[in-house]
């Protein structure tokens, strides 16, 4: 089949998504990103594709456009998981810092590590951090990561601070497992995904203790409930194989 052809079919499976005029705006932002060069601004975007439009309808259709993300992310997902269904989930988070004057469309964020070790660095930064989950899979050409949603973290916003954007991303993922650092070693984000029947892989800090659920007592006895059970050895556990359910 001709590359062509199957790049136009797999473009309208998102029809459904967008309304009509939307559509063709998201079918002429995509070749876009294609033809243009690493890095390429919306300019190179619009240039590449050759279109009778104005340079506008691009700009407005990613800020005023009314469309679901999350649909679209969970659309993207299960496209690519069709293609190469064995993989895990990897989320993690990033900033682009601009350092100097504020600058339009950008956030103050803590630099922590001024106050820790890296002297040298400055110590009030302007710019964005980002929550990304991507599919890390084997193909014929080797394992790859396809990435598949970001979000901006705005620190002073509870809907946009770091907690909300990851449970965002993986409430519209299929269940599967995901993979972290040790810095979401959090009881929040533990409980959070696997209510969402996720299953976790993470690294944890060389003083972690993990502690069984506790026992209810036959009878009730006088005070607070236990909080915990009896501590995990860790060094004593036993690892099996397992096959994770992307129902």
């Amino acid at each position: 089949m001709n590359p062509l052809l199957r790049f136009e079919h797999m473009l309208s499976d998102y029809r459904s998504l967008f309304k009509h005029n939307n559509f063709d705006h998201f079918q002429t932002f995509i070749r876009g990103l294609i033809r243009t060069p690493h890095r390429g601004t919306m300019t190179q975007v619009h240039l590449s594709t050759e279109q009778s439009g104005t340079y506008w309808s691009l700009p407005k259709f990613l800020s005023r456009s009314k469309w679901s993300i999350d649909k679209l992310t969970s659309f993207l997902t299960r496209q690519v998981q069709r293609t190469f269904s064995e993989g895990v989930y990897v989320y993690d988070e990033t900033d682009s810092p601009t350092h100097g004057k504020k600058q339009c469309g950008t956030h103050f964020y803590r630099n922590t590590r001024y106050n820790t070790r890296n002297k040298n660095q400055p110590k009030f930064k302007h710019g964005h951090q980002f929550g990304a989950i991507g599919w890390l899979c084997p193909t014929p050409q080797g394992v790859r990561l396809f990435p598949l949603a970001a979000r901006v973290m705005c620190p002073n916003k509870k809907r946009d601070n770091s907690f909300a954007v990851l449970k965002r991303l993986c409430v519209t993922m299929p269940r599967g497992l995901i993979v972290f650092n040790r810095g979401f070693n959090r009881r929040a984000v533990f409980t959070e995904l696997l209510s969402q029947k996720h299953h976790i892989l993470c690294r944890t800090r060389t003083n972690a203790v993990f502690f069984y659920i506790p026992k209810q007592p036959k009878k009730q006895k006088r005070g607070r409930p236990r909080r915990y059970g009896n501590r995990v050895h860790i060094p004593y556990r036993t690892y099996k194989d397992m096959v994770v359910d992307k129902g």
